[in-house]
C-alpha cells in the first residue's frame, strides 16, 4: 500500500505549558496519558486504544505489531489535557513526531 510519510518536527518542541515533546518515540515509552487516552492507528482506523493508567502497553509492543505489518501508515497518538501528540513509524523502531495540539480541556 501506498502512504505517505510525514516530515518530522525538528528541535525541541512544546507539548504544553509545562513539558516539552521528544523529537521520536522511546520504546520504552508506556502508552498511557494519565488523564485522556492513548490510540494506535493503522492507514486511519483505530487497531487499539487504551485509557487505562497504569499502562497496559509500551511503544515496544506496538512497534511489534507494526513490523509484523510494515507497509501500511502506523501512528501513535498521545491525547491528553492540554497536549496531543502525533507519532508516525518512519522504519524499523523509528516513530518520529508529526503532529502536536492543544489537547483537550
Amino acid at each position: 500500500m501506498e502512504w505517505e510519510r510525514c516530515e518530522p518536527l525538528e528541535g525541541q518542541i512544546k507539548g504544553c505549558i509545562h513539558n516539552y515533546l521528544e523529537a521520536y518515540l522511546p520504546m520504552d515509552r508506556e502508552l498511557t496519558v494519565g488523564f485522556g487516552e492513548v490510540s494506535v492507528i493503522r492507514d486511519g482506523e483505530g487497531v487499539w486504544r487504551s485509557v487505562a493508567y497504569p499502562a497496559e502497553k509500551t511503544a515496544a509492543d506496538m512497534e511489534e505489531k507494526a513490523a509484523a505489518d510494515p507497509d501500511h501508515d502506523w501512528r501513535i497518538r498521545f491525547n491528553a489535557p492540554l497536549s496531543e501528540a502525533i507519532y508516525q513509524r518512519h522504519g524499523k523502531a523509528k516513530w518520529m513526531l508529526i503532529a502536536v495540539g492543544d489537547g483537550f480541556a
